[in-house]
């Protein structure tokens, strides 16, 4: 299996509660590739987002 790994910004911004508007950093891949192939012979990419807009740990 391979996959890869990246992130779509280097910054977030939090949207809902009392920190929105407030700016984090993110520190780990974000969207991960998947490329999968079938014993048929045939290949699908699997797109994985697994970012949200929010934040509910506190630092």
């Amino acid at each position: 299996m391979v996959a890869t790994g990246t992130k779509s910004r280097n910054t977030r911004k939090l949207v809902v509660g009392p920190r929105s508007s407030e700016e984090f950093a993110v520190e780990v891949p974000t969207h991960l590739a998947v490329p999968t192939s079938f014993e048929s012979g045939g290949q699908a990419p699997v797109p994985v987002e697994s970012a949200a807009e929010t934040r509910t740990d506190k630092p």
